[in-house]
């Protein structure tokens, strides 16, 4: 499925837009990071998904945003808890196919996938971005051994 034109500006537009967010509080821009879907996981819109994913400056409730043409308000909200949400994560693993060891140091989201398919022995599509994570397969485990 080809995106059409009105998609792809309607997307270009937002993404503009929201750049040019600012919190009144810091005279900062609100928006850290706004990351198109079809770009982060290299597939046409998913039914399931936003179409953009937008990550905010961390720190506040903003209760308000302004934009060269709005105000943009809110109230907080009833549920805020700034202190114990972050962009990190992490994994655990075990089993007879993983190598144990301790921490591998950054691991990309997008090689969750691969890696666990590998570790199942099943086909990875070619869509799939990412790459199995070498340092957590056992080579006893591994396809054809």
């Amino acid at each position: 499925m080809a995106l059409g034109a009105e998609y792809e500006a309607l997307l270009d537009r937002l993404v503009a837009d929201l750049k040019q967010l600012v919190d009144p509080q810091t005279d900062q821009p609100a928006v850290a990071r706004v990351a198109k879907t079809i770009e982060v996981f290299g597939c046409n819109p998913h039914p399931f998904l936003p179409d953009l994913f937008i990550e905010w400056q961390p720190g506040h409730v903003m209760s308000s945003v302004v934009h060269p043409r709005a105000t943009l308000t809110q109230e907080k909200p009833e549920f805020y808890r700034p202190s114990d949400h972050c962009s990190q994560g992490f994994v655990a693993a075990a089993g007879p196919a993983i190598q144990p060891r301790g921490l591998l140091g950054e691991v990309n989201v997008l090689d969750l996938a691969p890696t666990f398919l590998e570790l199942m022995h099943q086909p990875i599509p070619p869509q799939l971005k990412g790459k199995t994570i070498e340092a957590m397969m056992d080579c006893s485990e591994r396809r054809g051994n």
